[in-house]
């Protein structure tokens, strides 16, 4: 039953036979609708109460809204005094910092973040343009963290490692489950309603040493472990890789059998070993020749090698693999030609992502730089003051919208956008210069 909505999370209450609540929070690609929300079948097949917090869109759980979420579900919530917090990766970022909000006893979290702010995680990009100021100003794990923090991770995941470290810093009394090799998927070991079950009562009980054990029994014969496995023999040898997939093979299921050879590929391809990653790659389209995925690897091979022709030939190719392209699709294609210097085919292709996702500021920037470049001030200014507003926490944005404005004879213009990015990062080093170059080129002008 839906109890709380709002423009960013809504509230799903399901009662069930406990006389405890589970509350549950999201990852970033849940897609179902109401009244689905992350852990329901678990929670239906358990018999358990729970309350799921869905965010409507990648958006870490904004503060705000899980206040007056909380304040309006206060008489549901009150039914149920002792509280579990579940969640994964955005999910485990809102399991902590939200227990005290909510009052919970016991928290599981998985593969949290400590963070999405890039001015704190530079070194983690993979959520910067979720981040909103005006949303998550703030937003870090901090020490009001109460109750009894569960965190399950891959120490050899350096990402996610990173994050632990941060949240440990200010919650020192969380208990770590390592969950070794299985990267940042490590809830999914646990997956099965007995398996569920057995984690949630050893959380509520504080039993470290049985969590631990039930984390080893679990990826012991899973397959995240033999993926984990064939990874790093591949980073040695390609063959030795290949033999421990011949022999532990078996635990993989049709489909993540199937998707291994590009993972393997991937980190060939950071490796440097741009040959054998191709290979492997010209292998897998052979079976699927329009596999989107395998044709994006394959662009980055051809770009790692400096042969841009051959990766917009198979940036084109995937972008034509669908009738429902993705955006990153069509802006990898608006990229390369770019750098190519084809200007107006590249813009086009840049507009045509930012019709699929008008609010990603990577697509606003990419058509920004073609139509600068033609000399189209107007449309350039257009996109980069969007870019701006998007990404007010990337120096670039402001930056490049302050050149665009002094080209565009509207200097007073560019030293505003330049004193906005100083407002908002007032650290960064390039952006204070950047006002005072144009200062003075307005002075001596």
């Amino acid at each position: 039953m839906l109890i709380f909505e709002d423009e960013h999370i809504r509230v799903i209450q399901r009662r069930g036979a406990t006389p405890w609540a589970l509350l549950t929070f999201n990852v970033i690609d849940f897609r179902f609708p109401s009244p689905r929300f992350w852990g329901d079948r678990f929670v239906e097949r358990a018999g358990l109460s729970a309350f799921g917090f869905v965010a409507r869109v990648p958006n870490w759980f904004p503060r705000e809204s899980m206040r007056r979420a909380v304040e309006a579900i206060a008489p549901q919530l009150a039914e149920y005094p002792d509280r579990v917090m579940y969640g994964h990766s955005q999910g485990g970022y809102a399991a902590l910092k939200y227990a005290t909000l909510l009052g919970a006893r016991t928290i599981i979290s998985s593969c949290p973040q400590a963070t999405i702010d890039p001015r704190e995680v530079p070194d983690d990009p993979r959520f910067h343009r979720y981040f909103r100021l005006e949303q998550h100003a703030g937003m870090h794990i901090d020490a009001d963290v109460t109750g009894t923090p569960f965190i399950f991770y891959d120490p050899f995941d350096n990402v996610d490692s990173m994050h632990v470290d941060r949240i440990l810093r200010h919650v020192p009394q969380a208990r770590l489950v390592p969950v070794y090799l299985t990267q940042h998927s490590s809830i999914t070991v646990f997956a099965g309603t007995e398996t569920g079950l057995e984690l949630i009562e050893a959380c509520r009980r504080d039993d470290l040493p049985a969590l631990k054990a039930l984390a080893r029994r679990c990826r012991r014969h899973h397959w995240l472990r033999v993926r984990g496995a064939v990874l790093a023999a591949t980073a040695r040898s390609l063959a030795w890789g290949d033999r421990i997939l011949q022999a532990y093979g078996h635990i993989l299921s049709p489909e993540e059998r199937a998707a291994l050879p590009g993972v393997q590929a991937s980190l060939l391809q950071r490796l440097g070993k741009y040959a054998e990653a191709e290979g492997i790659l010209h292998r897998m389209l052979d079976v699927a020749p329009e596999d989107e995925d395998c044709l994006r690897r394959l662009v980055a091979v051809r770009v790692a090698l400096q042969d841009l022709a051959g990766a917009l030939a198979y940036a084109r190719r995937r972008a034509a693999a669908s009738s429902h392209a993705s955006p990153e699709a069509l802006d990898q294609v608006a990229g390369l030609l770019l750098q190519l210097g084809q200007l107006e085919e590249s813009a086009a292709w840049a507009v045509k992502a930012i019709e699929k996702s008008p609010d990603d500021s990577r697509f606003r920037r990419r058509a920004t730089s073609a139509l600068y470049q033609q000399g189209r001030l107007h449309d350039a200014l257009e996109h980069a003051s969007k870019a701006v507003e998007l990404e007010p926490l990337n120096p670039g944005t402001h930056r490049v919208l302050a050149e665009i404005l002094m080209a565009a004879g509207q200097p007073m213009g560019a030293i505003g956008a330049l004193e906005t990015g100083t407002a908002v990062l007032p650290d960064h080093g390039g952006l204070r210069a950047a006002l005072a170059r144009t200062r003075a080129e307005i002075h001596f002008a």
